[in-house]
């Protein structure tokens, strides 16, 4: 994992991060990423870009976010959402959500589980561990955000993108997203999609989901599962990261110098899969 300064565009910190880094969180006074052959969660000190401590998760830890005092963990082979506590790093809850799930994202008041394999939405309670289920009308549901009230799902393989209501799992909204919407993103009050095909942005109006921009920022073909991108927001400012390319850039007036360990995705399993994420001072790249 490589640590970026967003202003200067200068790699400030490296750290090696488990044979497989795949997904990326900040939170909770740390940087977590999962190692996906490994099983393992690890906790990195953003200041010293340094592995500070791990645990084991499970078979194919995925995606992991931060929220209501955990950090959470998709073990997608094992089929669970896995709860960890920060402190003393250790697991407190295993929630069986069937195998093949992907992302997990925390909400207002729930964790939201995008279940690839199945092609649902589930919602869970993070103090009941209840879990509600819905099938969605489209296969593959990847990248999400939480926005307005609704949930927005991008379906890679179908290209379209949904909103779903945080409440009720109903679709509200079902927006076509040419060439394999892949990572979802909330950015100063819009929706903004970002698209395998070239890598392009695409941003959405929440309210009435209509297309409102598209921005490729350059020509490469859609991935077909073999890689992902992802997107993280600093500030005002999206940074897209392309596995094609081999570049991470804000969008898009400078970009990085083209550089193998910017690739995101070189060492994913199956050849897919990574993810960044960022503080307020820094953006964490999964190289």
């Amino acid at each position: 994992m490589s640590r970026i300064d967003p202003t200067t565009f200068d790699v400030t910190g490296s750290v090696p991060a488990g044979s497989t880094p795949l997904r990326a969180a900040v939170g909770l006074g740390a940087t977590w990423v999962t190692s996906f052959r490994d099983g393992t969660l690890l906790r990195i000190d953003p200041k010293t870009t340094t592995v500070t401590d791990s645990v084991a998760i499970g078979e194919g830890a995925e995606g992991v976010t931060t929220g209501f005092g955990s950090v959470w963990v998709i073990a997608q082979d094992a089929g669970e959402l896995v709860r960890v506590d920060p402190r003393t790093m250790s697991v407190v809850a295993r929630i069986n959500i069937g195998t093949g799930a992907r992302l997990v994202l925390a909400g207002p008041d729930r964790l939201y589980v995008a279940h690839y394999a199945l092609n649902e939405l589930l919602a869970i309670d993070p103090r009941t561990k209840a879990v509600q289920r819905a099938a969605l009308p489209c296969s593959g549901p990847q990248g999400m955000a939480v926005i307005e009230g609704a949930v927005w799902v991008a379906c890679t393989p179908d290209s379209v993108v949904l909103a779903v209501d945080a409440s009720t799992l109903t679709v509200r909204h079902t927006v076509p997203v040419e060439r394999s919407p892949d990572t979802v993103v909330a950015a100063q009050g819009r929706v903004v999609v970002i698209a395998e095909a070239g890598p392009t942005v695409v941003i959405l109006d929440p309210t009435t989901a209509a297309v409102l921009q598209r921005l490729p920022l350059s020509d490469a073909a859609p991935l077909a599962d073999r890689a992902n991108l992802d997107a993280a927001v600093v500030g005002s400012t999206v940074w897209v990261s392309s596995y094609r390319e081999g570049m991470v850039c804000m969008p898009c007036r400078s970009r990085l110098a083209r550089r193998p360990f910017l690739g995101v995705g070189s060492a994913s399993h199956h050849g897919r899969k990574r993810s960044d994420a960022t503080s307020e001072r820094a953006v964490a790249v999964i190289a």
